[in-house]
């Protein structure tokens, strides 16, 4: 019987994305007037994918050795901005994008993905949310406003940057999209330069298809990448599953609801680092890897956990090309009425996680800050003791929506 023990948890990588017809989640409800094709999505969810898989291994980890992204959160708070972007300043966008779409190819493309995320069940809810915040000194151009209105569902709110109690607003509006699980999103003062604030949130809540017993949940140790133990709640279950093993890693697929949604779980061999197996990630090889799990008898132990995780993207996005964007001769030329010199000061993210023996919920948040000047067989075991990689993701659309890197499963409280 071959095991599969998570002892360390060094990658977490959450693939969360919706199919099926729309449903009664409002965030995700595009205009009635918008047109797009229902499969359009296809156009950007292996792009979002590639985008957080060249993002985690650039970023740094927390003090526990763990990282945690959206890349759909990220994906979609950049094609907002791209949409008042021209020029050498859109080009670069485009690259990290993974795309060759013009804006107008972007923007169906995002309200087809917003229509297939829209599903509330009662196993899964999905949210997405989108929200511009417009300092009252300037003017949104018309079409910047209504494309991202239109097609990303976003929110307009004007707002005195220097007034008391704007931060909160903008922090309330978030925590509201994620249910209180991202809160604090803006520092306060707010930068007295911002001209708008693009925002994206998601919220993710669903029961495991197979829920873990409990009254199996148990202490076992968990080793980090030092090899030190660590005393860790870990839940069990054996069950048919579909699963995966490669010299590489073993895996499995933990489905969600009807199984519309999963979370799978890699593992990679011993002897492969946490870093090494991240580095090596490509949508390639996720889409080969995804085509090649069967369905078998399997015997799995994981620790449950919850984290939080923040991350400033500047300087990785401008190692991923997109530079341009963050200087003052950048090119927003298509966001405000007025002639001011636009460029993004800030692109942060907060993301949040739990998984238990009853599901998981997981949370994100994406602020972009544009500124001016002065503005049958026997069971396999699967025993995770050591490192290992998650992914959560829908089985129609494939769109990643959390990614990340866990060494250390922090205690659920």
């Amino acid at each position: 019987m071959k095991k599969l023990l998570f002892g360390a948890i060094g990658v977490l990588i959450i693939f969360v994305s919706g199919c099926g017809q729309p449903g009664n989640s409002t965030g995700t409800n595009v205009a009635d007037d918008v047109e797009f094709g229902k499969d359009e999505y296809q156009n950007i969810t292996l792009s979002g994918n590639a985008l957080g898989m060249a993002v985690l291994p650039e970023i740094k980890p927390d003090n526990s050795g763990n990282a945690f992204i959206s890349p759909t959160s990220l994906y979609m708070a950049l094609a907002m901005a791209y949409n008042g972007a021209d020029g050498k300043t859109k080009e670069e966008i485009a690259d990290v994008l993974y795309t060759e779409l013009d804006a107008e190819g972007m923007n169906r493309a995002n309200a087809s993905l917003l229509a297939m995320l829209d599903k509330e069940s009662e196993a899964i809810t999905l949210n997405v949310a989108n929200s511009m915040w417009l300092n009252g000194e300037f003017q949104l151009q018309e079409g910047f406003a209504a494309n991202n209105q239109d097609y990303f569902n976003a929110e307009l709110e004007v707002i005195d940057v220097t007034a008391a109690g704007t931060a909160d607003k903008i922090n309330g509006w978030v925590d509201d999209a994620t249910a209180g699980k991202i809160k604090d999103m803006v520092a306060d003062p707010l930068n007295p330069d911002l001209v708008v604030m693009l925002l994206n949130a998601i919220y993710f809540n669903a029961d495991w298809q197979f829920e873990f017993d409990e009254k199996q949940t148990a202490a076992a140790l968990f080793y980090n990448e030092d090899g030190k133990a660590m005393e860790k709640q870990f839940m069990k279950m054996e069950t048919r599953l579909d699963y995966l093993e490669t010299d590489e890693f073993q895996a499995v697929a933990l489905p969600y609801g009807e199984g519309d949604v999963t979370m799978n779980v890699f593992l990679p061999a011993e002897g492969t680092t946490l870093a090494e197996f991240t580095e090596s990630l490509s949508s390639e090889k996720w889409e080969s890897w995804k085509s090649g799990f069967n369905e078998q008898p399997v015997s799995i132990q994981m620790p449950k956990f919850q984290l939080s995780y923040e991350v400033e993207l500047n300087d990785v996005l401008k190692k991923l090309g997109m530079a341009t964007a963050f200087q003052k001769g950048a090119n927003f030329s298509k966001i405000i009425e007025e002639d001011d010199p636009l460029w993004i000061s800030l692109v942060k993210q907060k993301t949040f996680i739990e998984v238990d023996e009853k599901g998981t919920e997981a949370a994100a948040a994406t602020q972009i800050d544009i500124v001016t000047e002065s503005a049958g067989p026997e069971a396999v075991s699967m025993v995770v003791d050591r490192p290992f990689y998650i992914a959560i993701s829908d089985e129609q659309t494939g769109a990643i929506l959390f990614m990340g890197a866990i060494r250390d499963p922090l205690a659920a409280k």
